[in-house]
């Protein structure tokens, strides 16, 4: 199960707080699918990102199979990705991506 409660990102811009991501919440349970649609913009890529611990969240909470992966890392994404993909099969990119096989 993967669960987010609250998540909120505000990164620094020139010095200014943006607003990316606003307090959501969802839950997929073990097997289900979310799919999520947006203009460009919209924050589905930093969600993803939030997600596999590349960005560090503002507020907010994420839960992976009851564990607090909020402070997620390079060391806990395979957790997010078998979440979002369905395998372990991380790849760690040159330019500090990481990216899921199935």
């Amino acid at each position: 199960m993967l669960e987010v409660k609250h998540l909120t990102f505000h990164p620094l811009e020139n010095g200014e707080e943006i607003s990316i991501i606003e307090d959501i919440s969802f839950t997929v349970e073990e097997g289900g699918m979310l799919v999520i649609t947006g203009p460009n913009g919209g924050g589905k890529s930093t969600l993803v990102k939030l997600l596999m611990g590349m960005e560090k969240p503002t507020a907010g909470k994420i839960y992976y199979k009851n564990t607090n992966g909020t402070a997620a890392s390079a060391r806990t994404a395979p957790l997010c990705c078998e979440a979002i993909s369905g395998t372990n099969a991380c790849r760690h990119q040159k330019n500090g991506t990481i990216s899921c096989s199935s």
